[in-house]
């Protein structure tokens, strides 16, 4: 089941995750990298949410049963997680990475800035 708003951003899927060329690190408004810890921990939550989005969106596609998927290990995992968020509306829900995927989704969804880091074009 693919969710009606999860669009194919084919340059975003194709870099891997990668920004799009000339987008910081540290967001897409041009605004300078910070250094240090929180410039590396914005680094990582953007990787995460890159990750995240990929992962989400192949599983919301995939058609292999269980254990049979060789583009990545997590896919049934996240098969599971995709199903569970469909469905679930708690704002502290203690599943694993649902509520952090929801706001990236929602997100996801929302964005109107071509150049965002997190969505790509």
């Amino acid at each position: 089941m693919v969710h009606p708003g999860m669009h194919n951003r084919g340059a975003y899927q194709q870099s891997g995750g990668v920004p799009p060329r000339g987008v910081p690190p540290g967001g897409p408004r041009g605004a300078p990298a910070q250094r240090g810890r929180t410039g590396q921990t914005r680094e990582m939550v953007l990787k995460q949410q890159q990750h995240r989005l990929l992962l989400l969106r192949h599983a919301s596609k995939c058609m292999r049963k269980e254990g049979e998927c060789q583009a990545t290990h997590l896919c049934s995992q996240y098969k599971q997680l995709w199903q569970h968020i469909a469905k679930c509306k708690n704002q502290r829900c203690q599943t694993p990475h649902c509520v952090s995927s929801r706001y990236v989704l929602s997100h996801y969804h929302r964005c109107q800035d071509k150049t965002c880091a997190v969505c790509g074009p």
